[in-house]
């Protein structure tokens, strides 16, 4: 299972190269603000938050 983020710009789902945790429970505790990650498809640099992220 990994970190998960959705592109603003395109929709593309991909692994947060930026942020990883050991579990779901960690992933909901921890507050994560400004968190800005590089789409792999469009390139496209987006700040994101706690509630984009999610296990997959």
């Amino acid at each position: 299972m990994v970190v998960m983020v959705t592109c603003r710009n395109c929709g593309h789902e991909y692994k947060s190269e930026v942020l990883q945790t050991p579990d779901e429970e960690t992933l909901q505790a921890e507050p994560h603000e400004d968190i800005r990650e590089n789409c792999p498809k469009c390139n496209q640099i987006s700040s994101y938050n706690g509630p984009d992220f999610y296990w997959d």
